[in-house]
């Protein structure tokens, strides 16, 4: 019977690692590697299986080359940067990196542009250009469409919309550009948030595109 290596506590921080189960005798059986935790594992070149997007879990026999090996192979570049950082540094590594993470996935105040357009572009060629006025349904949309246009205060000649979502709205000038209709916009920036469980870009639809 092989000998079952222990686990040796100034692993967890040296290679980034967190228990997660021990037994009646309170010896480690399972630890869980933070940085799949934390970050996706990296793609392989020239892989022919899909990336496994699942935590890694490593239990008895413990041994440090197994970390190395994983580390190095699955988040090449978390862990070069975790390995050149101090030990306060890699205490804070993770909810470090997890807050910048999230940033990416949610509005910010930031993450606001406005556009002051003239009256005559709004109500002459954006009101007309895009919806008949002879068709009810087109009239409807047109009123809900509009509300996104504001007077500019104490002026008669201007008005101002709000884009509260940046990168969905560049998503969505990119996929027009080449031709995509309102609907395959929406339609495929909804499989962009699917893939990427990117919550910027939920909610979208071919009213909100147009």
């Amino acid at each position: 019977m092989s000998r079952k290596t222990p686990f040796q506590l100034p692993h967890a921080l040296e290679f980034g690692l967190l228990i997660s189960g021990c037994d009646t005798k309170s010896l480690v059986t399972s630890v869980m590697c933070r940085f799949c935790a934390c970050f996706k594992r990296a793609e392989q070149l020239g892989a022919k299986r899909q990336r496994i997007e699942n935590t890694k879990y490593y239990s008895t026999p413990f041994r440090k080359e197994n970390y190395e090996k994983h580390n190095s192979n699955q988040h090449p570049v978390e862990w070069e940067k975790y390995k050149k950082t101090n030990k306060e540094e890699k205490m804070e590594f993770f909810e470090t990196m997890k807050s910048v993470s999230i940033e990416r996935f949610i509005c910010t105040s930031g993450d606001i542009l406005e556009f002051i357009m003239d009256l005559k572009i709004v109500e002459d060629i954006i009101a007309q250009l895009f919806f008949h006025p002879d068709d009810d349904l087109d009239m409807l949309s047109l009123e809900k469409s509009m509300v996104l246009f504001k007077k500019v205060p104490d002026t008669t000649t201007s008005y101002c919309i709000t884009i509260i979502n940046v990168k969905r709205f560049e998503l969505a000038l990119d996929h027009t550009s080449i031709g995509l209709s309102f609907c395959q916009t929406s339609n495929v920036i909804d499989q962009h948030k699917e893939a990427f469980g990117n919550a910027k870009l939920v909610g979208l639809n071919d009213h909100i595109v147009s």
